[in-house]
């Protein structure tokens, strides 16, 4: 099972220089509430006293040069000015804030900005801001407990931003929730798809992961098919095809198709696929369909070289006679299935004309097989849809994959042809 990577936030820096947590008070602002009123009105209180003027200074000049200890040390001259109001210790938290951020530590930021926050001074816009930074800081620290009660906050303060809501369900997932964390997830999903929008892909990817770390048959399924629907992956595709073969449930009838469907994407891997394979295709009368694809075998370097090659070997001898005999009597056949009266050879023929390069022959066979109709009614049709697929005509392909309803194995095998068709791994 692949293991598939979270998405993270941008770089801290970055994030914070967006959100405007480098941005310092401006020199103007500080310079009139140090000015004294002339009419000696009482002072507002959401103001700084005169005493914070020489500190400040030096605080700008040494963030100005990027002196960030120097910074502190004004800052410490601030912090020991004696009674400080409830604002001015506020505002010596926003003035650590950059100083922090730009020396890289986390955890004094985090500190500051909490403090920032808890002082009820920040206006909404603001403290949603900065809620959503110390969010991601508390992620990055592993402190999933205050992750969880900051998000909880930031979405009561009005925060909307989806980076924070996909981050509450990795924190789900770091802190072991696996199942409230697939329920988020799948809410998110299902959002995404009623809005006609695709799901983001690490959402799927963590939705996926919770139901391995789980072991629930049912999720995975249901998660899988999600990723594999919209962004398709070889080691995915391999996993979930070998469970189906792997499942007693399924019936033998569709195992050809299924080996059709792995040749369709790249997936035949071993000598033994390609023997079963040849087995089942000779014995459903396709021999140029099981020729093509053990010469592709051969390509590929899977066979002819480890296992029994010899039995390989005769395999393949086999395979090319039989396919050079059915070639000669298609022609033949082609012309007593037009008093046919039931459609599986119409069937049968019209696909091994398609896949032997004969398609404009093959498809009014096929059309006129499915008029007809034929005692396999689900084995028929999907063989007549991969026929349509493998002439190009992924439309009538579709909708007769969508006919295929079998309990046995039919009607999901159908379900992953319709999968590869929409979104073809590539």
């Amino acid at each position: 099972m692949p293991s598939f990577r979270p998405a993270h936030f941008a770089r801290l820096g970055l994030l914070l220089a967006a959100l405007g947590i480098h941005l310092l008070p401006s020199t103007a602002l500080i310079s009139t509430a140090y000015a004294a009123d002339e009419k000696k009105v009482e002072a507002p209180q959401d103001v700084l006293r005169a005493e914070f003027a020489a500190p400040f200074k030096g605080y700008e000049e040494a963030m100005k040069n990027k002196d960030y200890k120097g910074a502190l040390a004004k800052i410490a001259e601030m912090e020991a000015i004696p009674t400080p109001s409830a604002f001015e210790r506020y505002k010596i938290e926003r003035l650590r804030i950059p100083v922090m951020s730009s020396m890289g530590d986390n955890a004094g930021l985090a500190k500051s900005i909490e403090a920032a926050l808890e002082s009820g001074r920040m206006e909404p816009s603001e403290f949603i801001v900065f809620s959503q930074a110390l969010v991601s800081l508390h992620y990055q620290a592993k402190d999933y407990p205050k992750n969880i009660a900051w998000i909880d906050r930031y979405n009561k303060a009005g925060g909307k931003d989806p980076r924070v809501r996909f981050l509450y369900i990795q924190v789900l997932y770091a802190m072991k929730d696996y199942k409230k964390a697939y329920e988020e997830a799948q809410v998110d999903i299902k959002a995404d798809l009623a809005a006609g929008k695709t799901p983001n892909e690490d959402l799927l990817k963590t939705a996926l992961n919770c139901t391995v770390n789980t072991n629930d048959k049912a999720t995975y399924w249901t998660a899988s098919q999600q990723l594999l629907t919209y962004y398709p992956q070889r080691e995915l595709w391999d996993d979930i095809l070998g469970r189906y073969m792997s499942n007693t449930a399924n019936s033998e009838r569709w195992f050809m198709h299924y080996f059709r469907l792995r040749i369709a994407m790249g997936l035949m891997t071993s000598v033994d696929e390609y023997m079963e394979m040849a087995e089942l295709g000779l014995r459903s009368g396709q021999p140029g369909e099981v020729k093509r694809a053990l010469e592709q075998g051969y390509q590929a370097g899977i066979l002819g070289k480890t296992g029994d090659v010899k039995k390989q070997n005769a395999m393949r001898d086999r395979a090319n006679k039989v396919a050079a005999d059915d070639i000669k009597t298609l022609d033949q056949a082609e012309g007593s299935m037009a008093k046919a009266k039931e459609g599986t050879g119409l069937i049968n023929v019209g696909y091994a004309l398609i896949i032997n390069g004969k398609a404009e022959k093959g498809l009014p066979m096929i059309e006129q097989g499915l008029k007809l109709g034929t005692k396999k009614t689900d084995e028929m049709t999907m063989l007549a849809a991969i026929g349509y697929a493998a002439a190009g005509k992924k439309d009538e392909a579709l909708k007769l994959f969508a006919k295929v309803q079998s309990s046995d194995g039919g009607t999901e095998l159908s379900r992953f042809w319709t999968m590869q068709l929409t979104n073809p791994m590539k």
